[in-house]
């Protein structure tokens, strides 16, 4: 058993534009899938149950599609609808819409990791709920606990 690197020298340059296809797919789609998921999040801890029900079907339906299957269904499916698109922009979406998901999830978690007391405490100082959120979200962000 030995490995032929003839044949690696001659594919290298196909992976090597491969690795960069995916990184250039990765620096765009994540960032986007989390916009996308903090969204979500906020959806599904607010008080309206259509906000809270697309929210949380959103995420069920991410978490319990493959990730390929998703890419196939996008693939295929989306022209079948008639949205007609570049792969490139297909794996962008696809790839944002499935980070998002777990992304809301990430964070509702976080929220939810947040006291009460603190939440009843910082209203009570007379901090506006906006503020409350932003210091929610940021602490869930850089928290490493």
């Amino acid at each position: 058993m030995y490995i032929d690197f003839d044949i690696v020298r001659h594919a290298a340059p196909a992976l090597w534009q491969g690795l960069k296809l995916t990184a250039t797919v990765s620096v765009i789609s994540i960032p986007l899938g989390i916009v996308i998921g903090t969204i979500a999040a906020y959806m599904a801890d607010a008080k309206h149950m259509a906000l809270r029900a697309v929210a949380l079907g959103y995420v069920e339906l991410v978490c319990n599609i493959p990730f390929l299957i998703l890419v196939y269904l996008s693939f295929f499916g989306l022209p079948k609808l008639g949205l007609q698109s570049s792969a490139f922009a297909i794996a962008i979406g696809t790839m944002a819409f499935y980070t998002g998901g777990y992304f809301c999830e990430i964070l509702r978690a976080a929220f939810r990791s947040v006291p009460k007391g603190q939440i009843r405490a910082a209203l009570s100082l007379g901090m506006p709920s906006m503020a409350i959120s932003a210091c929610r979200f940021s602490r869930s962000v850089t928290s490493s606990e």
